[in-house]
């Protein structure tokens, strides 16, 4: 009920944008035709200015509610890391199978100023969405995870990261099956990648990385704009824990 509450405040908001815009180019336009002696475009021009100002703080108000439920439930994202992972800063483990080699790992810590992401990406890791998730090389600005099917359970909005989606950050984006791409910046990406959510950073496994990125180099000279690897690389197990706590996801 708190998410289709939201939902509806959004579209509000958005439509209110729209009709501030049209009512502000009309203005523009009564305005630059205003004559002195003409009376009554100066009063539909006040008219006007009267109705932006009741829009605005319409739009102000409506703003205020989606912050305030956007805060409501980061607040609620928190408790539940907390209440599952003792508390502190979250890390998940990816282990990797590089083709046919050992299992290997990368280390992501999850921005504590993402909760809401973190909370939606721990209950998709423990519901299994990432089983079976491969690698796909987009050329030299990230690799990205694609899973297998739809997520259980889905954003309901962008938080920002200070970090925006600097090189060895990891954002999710959504995917044409109606799950999530999950995907390593290996530069600087804010400018492409500034509608994601950028939920972590690479705190471990840097010769796992170089080892992904080895093997895409070879992709890319030979699969084009976007390939597959081969021979594929996939996520075998995720352990999500805290200083207190440990879990694993068998993939």
């Amino acid at each position: 009920m708190l998410i289709d509450q939201m939902d509806r405040i959004e579209d509000r908001a958005m439509q209110l944008q729209d009709q501030l815009k049209k009512l502000r180019d009309d203005h523009n336009h009564a305005a630059a035709t205003v004559v002195d002696s003409d009376n009554t475009t100066k009063e539909q021009t006040r008219d006007m200015n009267h109705e932006i100002y009741q829009w605005k703080r319409e739009y102000f108000e409506v703003n205020k509610e989606v912050h305030a439920l956007q805060d409501f439930m980061q607040d609620g994202a928190r408790k539940e890391l907390s209440n599952h992972y003792g508390g502190g800063a979250v890390h998940v483990n990816l282990d990797l199978n590089l083709g046919g080699e050992a299992s290997s790992q990368i280390a992501v810590e999850l921005f504590e100023e993402a909760p809401h992401a973190s909370w939606v990406f721990v209950q998709q890791i423990e519901n299994g969405d990432w089983s079976q998730a491969n690698f796909i090389w987009h050329p030299a600005h990230m690799v990205l995870a694609s899973p297998t099917k739809a997520a259980s359970v889905k954003l309901e909005f962008i938080e920002k990261s200070y970090h925006h989606h600097e090189a060895w950050t990891i954002g999710l984006t959504r995917s044409h099956n109606g799950g999530y791409n999950l995907y390593v910046n290996l530069q600087d990406n804010s400018h492409v990648h500034e509608g994601d959510v950028c939920l972590g950073k690479i705190v471990g496994g840097f010769d796992t990385l170089q080892k992904l990125m080895h093997l895409n180099t070879v992709a890319k000279q030979t699969g084009g704009e976007k390939a597959y690897l081969d021979p594929p690389v996939g996520i075998t197990d995720m352990t999500i824990s805290t200083a207190k706590r440990s879990r694993t996801r068998r993939n």
